[in-house]
């Protein structure tokens, strides 16, 4: 069951179900199927399993000398989600999972930016990290990503895992749609 989608048009994706508590093997929860490159260049739709399991070495952005982290996602520069905030630490552990349509995995670009929250200033901007899932896919897990800051310098390790599965949808042919427009009878389009 979809739990929240949004108005899909022609947009490349489509969010399925957030924040699976302590998932630590994706193995408990559903069979990684042997797909290979081969599989995905056939089918470049399907479902893109997200964890963002934890990042580490963040540069202190606040006065007590610590950070209140959070991650938001953006497929393609369309703002997909954002992480709960993990105060007081330069160590969060997020473990949030996100399972995303995905229409063109060959095309999809990942921009997960890293932010301070403050209370009563704007958000500071830490680092971000850029994956071309295609580039990855078949599946990628427990992989490192060094977070870069606006001027280029590191500033901490993201560790997550993103694994696709291939979706095709069967289009029928022109012989089962005439067999079920005679089967139906007369068809009245509603506009």
């Amino acid at each position: 069951a979809v739990v929240s989608t949004q108005s899909t048009g022609d947009l490349p994706f489509i969010p399925i179900r957030q924040s699976l508590k302590e998932v630590k093997d994706y193995t408990q929860y559903f069979e990684i199927p042997t797909i290979t490159r081969e599989d995905v260049l056939q089918c470049p739709s399907g479902l893109v399993y997200l964890h963002i399991h934890r990042i580490t070495g963040l540069p202190a952005m606040d006065t007590n000398k610590s950070s209140d982290p959070y991650c938001k996602l953006k497929i393609n520069g369309e703002k997909i989600f954002k992480t709960n905030v993990k105060s007081k630490t330069l160590d969060p552990i997020f473990n949030h999972f996100e399972d995303l349509f995905v229409k063109n995995v060959l095309d999809a670009e990942f921009l997960i930016q890293v932010e301070d929250y403050d209370r009563t200033t704007s958000n500071d901007h830490i680092g971000s990290v850029s994956i071309r899932v295609g580039d990855h896919v078949p599946k990628m897990v427990n992989q490192q990503f060094t977070l870069k800051n606006e001027k280029g310098h590191n500033v901490g390790t993201m560790y997550l895992s993103i694994i696709f599965r291939p979706i095709s949808f069967p289009v029928p042919s022109e012989h089962t749609v005439v067999n079920l427009i005679n089967n139906l009878g007369t068809i009245t389009m509603l506009e």
